[in-house]
């Protein structure tokens, strides 16, 4: 008599993915600085090295300018389209050298072709005046339109302070390191409302 085995079919494989990545597209990239030779490098990418530096400060500039003026660059080795809402989070401050003066945090998502720098989104957060000398966290929000990158072509988040009143030397600090790290202006031991990491949360579409 001829004996019939039953064979299970077989299990389907399921792949397992972070919900946002899947739901949204949304890509987390940590903004932090490479030693160079000539110059200091700011870098945008997912990996979360010790940065170099912790924060940068550099006199505050006057609205529309910025200052610190911080390019944070990443290049794409294929084809990309960004489109939908982008996150862009990082601590701030502003000292005077005497009394105080109204800033606000900015940040510009760009497309750097090598010759040519395009503005796509430009965020800016509330005006705060700086007399307490309080350190705050931005979190700033838009949509980015439709915009397609070629390969070769680079991504640019650009952060800063602009000023709304001129102020006494007016002195903007940023903070950059994924590790979050205690900075000089910027102390995250000691104040757990601000942070070192710099963040952007990029929405991205398959072409």
């Amino acid at each position: 008599m001829l004996s019939l085995k039953y064979l299970a079919p077989p299990k389907p494989v399921i792949a397992t993915r972070n919900f946002s990545d899947i739901d949204e597209g949304i890509v987390n990239l940590y903004g932090f600085v490479s030693d160079q030779t000539a110059s200091d490098t700011y870098i945008l990418g997912q990996n979360t090295p010790y940065s170099y530096l912790i924060e940068t400060t550099a006199g505050v500039g006057t609205g529309p300018d910025m200052g610190p003026d911080l390019d944070f660059d990443m290049e794409f080795n294929l084809p990309k389209l960004l489109k939908g809402t982008c996150y862009i989070q990082y601590s701030w401050v502003v000292t005077n050298s005497t009394g105080s003066n109204s800033n606000f945090p900015q940040a510009i998502i760009r497309k750097w072709d090598g010759t040519t720098e395009t503005d796509i989104l430009l965020l800016s957060g509330s005006v705060i005046d700086s007399a307490s000398g309080a350190r705050r966290s931005a979190l700033l929000s838009g949509e980015i339109p439709a915009t397609l990158f070629k390969a070769g072509e680079t991504l640019r988040v650009t952060c800063g302070i602009s000023k709304t009143t001129a102020g006494s030397n007016p002195q903007g600090t940023i903070g950059h390191d994924p590790q979050n790290r205690d900075g000089t202006v910027i102390v995250p031991s000691t104040t757990p409302s601000v942070t070192t990491k710099l963040q952007a949360f990029i929405p991205f579409r398959i072409i």
